[in-house]
């Protein structure tokens, strides 16, 4: 069953509706708000320039023509689900990656502590406050579990990144066996191509030139077979890319 656009419901659409706008990109906009690519791109396609984003209560009108309910957003597919979920996964490290570059140490802490009890006129050697004890303590347990996090983070970053590989080396396969097979039907097809070109060119008017003469059935027949064949090469390329090697290299 089609699903409401994530995008749409999310409380901050209008300033991802003016991020679009405004030139940002697809990857930009979906990794500040912590959105999927695919979801973003849909969005800006299907509801961004078509549907305005009205307030609670407020009835939206477009400038001359009636504004039409927002349809709802086709099912990911699944290529598009793992790969919203790499792209968490991946989010969440960076995240961590960040609290530990900004993490304030228990040291730190102290001298803070100092600082502002000088500030206030406050013994600097009395005992910690209640406060100053937990921040202490919720440091130094930042301080020890984090790593323990970021290898977790990064463990299931890659386990996702490998179930993407695994679902687009599925998706390309079979694009490729369908590119491939519809490719030999059209290669077989030629005989009877030539055939046609034959009895058109003894159609022909006599003294008409029939120097590199092509009927259009010629013509798009050969169009049409380039058109596979690029596609079966593309196709080619992207599935070496995402298969595994067997064996090393020299």
């Amino acid at each position: 069953m089609p699903r409401a656009c994530s995008v749409c419901e999310h409380e901050a659409r209008p300033e991802i509706d003016k991020a679009l706008a405004s030139g940002g990109s697809i990857r930009e906009v979906a990794g500040h708000w912590q959105l999927s690519r695919s979801a973003v791109e849909r969005h800006s396609k299907a509801h961004r320039a078509t549907v305005p984003h009205a307030a609670p209560g407020v009835t939206a009108v477009a400038t001359g023509t009636a504004t039409a309910a927002a349809e709802p957003e086709p099912e990911p597919t699944p290529l598009e689900r793992v790969e919203a979920e790499c792209e968490r996964r991946r989010q969440a490290v960076l995240a961590l990656h960040a609290a530990q570059a900004s993490a304030v140490g228990a040291d730190a802490l102290l001298a803070r502590f100092a600082q502002e009890r000088v500030a206030d006129g406050r013994d600097v050697l009395a005992p910690l406050t209640a406060a100053e004890r937990e921040a202490l303590r919720d440091a130094d347990e930042w301080a020890r579990w984090l790593p323990y996090r970021l290898r977790a983070a990064n463990a299931a970053w890659a386990e996702a990144n490998d179930r993407r590989v695994e679902v687009k080396r599925a998706v390309l396969a079979a694009q490729y066996a369908s590119a491939h097979a519809e490719l030999q039907a059209h290669r077989a097809l030629e005989p009877e191509i030539m055939r046609q070109r034959a009895e058109a060119k003894r159609a022909l008017p006599w003294g008409a030139p029939t120097e590199g003469w092509k009927p259009p059935c010629l013509l798009q027949w050969e169009e049409r077979k380039r058109e596979l064949e690029h596609l079966v090469h593309d196709l080619t390329r992207e599935l070496r890319k995402v298969t595994p090697k067997i064996g090393g290299t020299r």
